[in-house]
């Protein structure tokens, strides 16, 4: 296994590798899988949402936002993804994946047109999103 460190993924918590292993290459950012061969990004939401990353004192049910996330497939996307694979589970979030919609372009709006942050203590006000400069996604499975 070869070691090296990949360039233009996000780097959460100050760690990125590359690893080459079974002929393939996958850049890790701690959140992130990519197979260059593929064009194929798989990322786990608990790596960048998760409960796992919080303390205690940090747990926030109505503000915790999946934003992370959606950070995470927009670089991929940039990268040049074909597909994305996402894993879901062990998130700290409830927010419905409005952070992550707002991460790739969404806008979370009230009946009334106006802003709302995307995150939890907010859902009971929410009753569009729209896409306001929203990226164009590859196929997510």
């Amino acid at each position: 296994m070869r070691i090296v460190q990949p360039e233009g993924w996000p780097r959460p918590r100050g760690y990125a590798n590359a690893v080459v292993a079974e002929g393939k290459v996958l850049f890790l950012s701690g959140q992130v899988a990519w197979d260059e061969k593929e064009q194929l990004a798989i990322l786990e939401m608990s790596e960048a949402s998760g409960l796992w990353r919080l303390q205690r004192r940090e747990l926030a049910p109505l503000r915790a936002s999946t934003y992370g996330t959606g950070q995470l497939i927009r670089a991929a996307v940039e990268r040049g993804a074909r597909k994305i694979l996402v894993g879901l589970g062990g998130s700290a979030t409830t927010d419905g994946g409005i952070g992550m919609a707002a991460a790739l372009g969404y806008e979370t709006l009230t009946s009334d047109g106006e802003d709302l942050d995307p995150i939890p203590e907010n859902l009971t006000a929410l009753t569009r999103i729209v896409p306001h400069a929203a990226i164009e996604l590859p196929e997510i499975i």
